[in-house]
């Protein structure tokens, strides 16, 4: 499972599709 930290609520969503659509388990933060 990855953790992403992110204010930015389109980077938090591109880095978390983009790990998953890597075939990772992955979840977004706001802060």
């Amino acid at each position: 499972m990855i953790y992403c930290v992110e204010d930015d609520s389109s980077i938090r969503e591109l880095m978390v599709y983009t790990l998953q659509a890597s075939g990772f388990e992955a979840c977004g933060f706001q802060d």
